[in-house]
């Protein structure tokens, strides 16, 4: 009984680790970003398989980006976040950098999957040049200043991929980017900018100028999305009143901004974690705030939904 009992504990606790390497509280959120980068070009969540197989391949290249900057920040976290999976000795760094690589290729996988089905080449394209990112941004811009920039490149092309079906038709190669909404993508990637300027000082804050970056960013993010669309002069196509659409975002921008301020004014390296871990959760009722404006309610209760298991995966699993 007690042979069988340790088992059953180094299985959960093996488990657990994998799921923090993963990250998997944080993979609903570029769910999110796909699901309404879907909804605001098809304005539906048909067809059902190709919406889940770019939903797959977002959460393939989410997660091995994840894994990946594990097993390049191994020997940082071993002195600032020892209790990591990787130096804690839960999972080996050469186990999780295989795995990392092996999410890699299967979401460029699915994405080509995708490509021949929805007979658009865009979704292959745009999940290459993600694979780019992630790997060059684990590799070289992490440590600079370009970090921010990248992570925001792949947070803004995750909403791409979710519009990808109607970029690119792959039998006459017809680029049909005049009628794809880019702004909500470039908002969220000033967004998430913002909020990685200040991850970089979550564990212990020194940089107050850079706090004061990444709030302006957050900031200009919200202003890019809240006006979003009369960038592309599709304010007729909103389903709500423009007062509503305002009013919703200012709420939002509230909810966001109160947790940055407050973590500019009093630097601890707990507030900045708040302010971050939130920010991130906060992507998923942004999602849902186009798929409102733009589609129907129920839209954006489904894509609202994906909240729920990631504010449950965040009780046990740390989100920055």
């Amino acid at each position: 009984m007690k042979d069988s009992s340790r088992l059953r504990h180094s299985v959960m606790d093996r488990i657990l680790a994998i799921a923090q390497l993963l990250r998997l509280s944080n993979v609903f959120t570029a769910m999110a970003d796909v699901w309404m980068g879907y909804i605001l070009v098809m304005y539906r969540l048909e067809p059902i398989e190709i919406l889940l197989g770019l939903t797959l391949c977002s959460a393939l290249l989410y997660t091995a980006g994840m894994v990946l900057n594990d097993v390049v920040d191994a020997e940082v976290d071993a002195r600032e976040r020892p209790e990591r999976p990787i130096p804690s000795g839960k999972i080996s760094r050469c186990w999780a950098n295989i795995l990392g690589w092996n999410l890699l290729i299967a979401g460029l996988l699915v994405s080509f999957v995708m490509s021949l089905l929805g007979n658009s080449a865009a979704p292959g394209i745009i999940a290459w040049g993600l694979c780019v990112l992630i790997v060059s941004y684990n590799a070289w811009f992490k440590n600079t200043w370009l970090g921010p920039f990248a992570l925001a490149a792949c947070r803004a092309g995750n909403v791409m991929l979710g519009m990808s079906p109607l970029i690119i038709q792959l039998d006459t190669f017809d680029f049909i980017f005049l009628d794809i909404p880019f702004a909500p993508a470039l908002g969220i990637g000033c967004y998430v900018c913002g909020f990685s300027f200040f991850a970089r000082e979550e564990h212990a804050p020194k940089q107050r100028s850079l706090l004061g970056v990444g709030l302006f960013f957050v900031v200009c993010g919200f202003v890019i999305l809240a006006t979003a669309p009369w960038w592309e002069f599709a304010a007729s196509l909103l389903a709500v009143p423009a007062w509503q659409w305002f009013v919703l975002w200012g709420a939002l921008g509230g909810l966001v901004l109160r947790k940055f301020v407050a973590a500019l004014f009093q630097p601890t390296s707990r507030k900045v974690q708040q302010a971050v871990g939130y920010a991130i959760l906060m992507l998923i009722p942004i999602d849902a705030a186009f798929c409102w404006g733009y589609a129907d309610w129920e839209w954006a209760a489904m894509v609202l939904a994906l909240l729920l298991p990631a504010r449950v995966f965040s009780r046990w699993l740390r989100v920055t």
